[in-house]
């Protein structure tokens, strides 16, 4: 998984209100917790997380304080429609230790079974993955063209970095 770094500011104002003129502003307000350490409240550029987040990207490096703060993206609360991100939690990570990441799964190609009549059952659309977390993949892909009718490619077939499992 690639490091993205996104600049943020320090956030004085709490509360609704004030993340509601922060959104105003195209800003949008970030809380980085965990590993025994304070909570740290943020700003960042709307559309630079937009960005980060659509393209399917969960670590996110921030620098805060003269150091650099490492967190999975643990929720992310929409508006009533689902349209818009108003506000991102972050769980700090440290990137050896292991962690456990939902990861999509991605089919690739046409099965040969499409072609002959079948239809292709994907059940499983993301998958529990651990290890170190910058050796957790963004995505699996599955290369589905050869699959007959009848076959099938399980979990243990996919293809993880060495160190995860």
């Amino acid at each position: 998984m690639e490091e993205f770094v996104l600049e943020a500011e320090q956030r004085k104002d709490l509360g609704s209100r004030a993340a509601a003129l922060l959104r105003g502003e195209g800003k949008l307000p970030l809380n980085i917790y965990g590993h025994k350490e304070d909570n740290i409240n943020l700003q960042v550029n709307y559309r630079e997380f937009e960005k980060f987040f659509r393209a399917g990207h969960r670590i996110l490096a921030v620098p805060e304080g003269g150091k650099k703060e490492h967190g999975v993206v643990r929720e992310v609360q929409y508006n009533t429609y689902g349209s818009e991100i108003l506000h991102v939690d972050l769980a700090r990570v440290d990137l050896k230790e292991s962690i456990v990441m939902n990861v999509p799964v991605e089919t690739i190609g046409v099965a040969k079974g499409q072609s002959s009549g079948g239809t292709l059952d994907f059940n499983l659309k993301d998958v529990h993955v651990e290890g170190p977390a910058m050796s957790i993949p963004e995505k699996i892909e599955i290369q589905i063209a050869a699959l007959e009718v009848g076959e099938d490619v399980r979990v243990r077939d996919l293809t993880l970095p060495a160190d995860c499992k």
